[in-house]
């Protein structure tokens, strides 16, 4: 992201309800990629959809080429997250073998990874380290803080060495990472593995009123940003919202 696409972005995610989105670490983010030779695994904050958007409408102002792993049940969303060149669960193989495989060869990318799945109480996964370790690429953490209305980007990097045991590396660089999620507050408390509401550092949580962008302002905004450079998406991104409009219709109507 060069400066002249931050603006930019400032400018959106103040659209959208993120007023407070800093330069400082839109600045850090494009460094850190500029570091590790073009070739990043990004632990990001993530425990619903708004996340992915949010994901998606801040990597289309970057000329970072963004990789995500999905696994959507809706064929349409499969087909969906195809269209915008993401990965999808393939039987018979692990996730992190076929993200490996997919970028073994890659010069430039971006993997955001999640730490576990938007359930509550989900185990901390190993898959990020693994392929970090394989592909031997540095780590960074960074999410969407929807208390301070920000975006936070971890100022330190981790990369495992070739030979280093998952466990050294949990008991360390991994406890530190945990300590920048912590630091990131996300819409569903329960759901962020590593994360405790009374460890927050910025307020006490209790009684607080957490929001976040509508789901049809944030797909107004991505059906925007697509069809300036991909016109198809934007039939996929209309049909989405008509879904989710007609699901809200018959909730409203029981």
């Amino acid at each position: 992201m060069n400066s002249s696409q931050i603006p930019k972005t400032l400018k959106l995610f103040q659209d959208i309800g993120f007023p407070n989105v800093e330069r400082r670490a839109l600045e850090t983010l494009n460094d850190h990629y500029i570091a590790a030779n073009r070739r990043l695994v990004m632990v990001i904050s993530h425990t619903t959809t708004h996340d992915f958007l949010l994901g998606l409408l801040l990597f289309g102002q970057s000329s970072i080429p963004i990789t995500m792993f999905t696994n959507f049940k809706s064929p349409i969303l499969k087909q969906f997250a195809k269209q915008l060149g993401m990965l999808t669960h393939q039987q018979g193989m692990s996730n992190t073998q076929s993200i490996i495989e997919h970028l073994q060869h890659k010069k430039q990318f971006g993997l955001l990874i999640a730490l576990g799945r938007t359930r509550k109480n989900e185990a901390l996964h190993s898959g990020y380290f693994y392929i970090a370790q394989k592909l031997q690429c540095p780590i960074i953490v960074l999410g969407f803080d929807y208390f301070l209305k920000c975006g936070i980007v971890s100022a330190k990097s981790w990369q495992p060495s070739l030979d280093e045991k998952y466990e050294n590396f949990q008991n360390h660089q991994e406890k530190e990472m945990l300590q920048t999620i912590q630091s990131i507050c996300p819409l569903k408390l329960d759901f962020q593995v590593g994360f405790s509401a009374a460890k927050y550092p910025y307020a006490d949580l209790q009684n607080k009123e957490i929001t976040a962008p509508s789901m049809v302002l944030l797909y107004a905004h991505l059906a925007k940003e697509q069809c300036m450079t991909n016109p198809k998406m934007l039939l996929w991104i209309v049909l989405i919202v008509v879904i989710i409009f007609l699901i809200l219709i018959l909730l409203c109507s029981k």
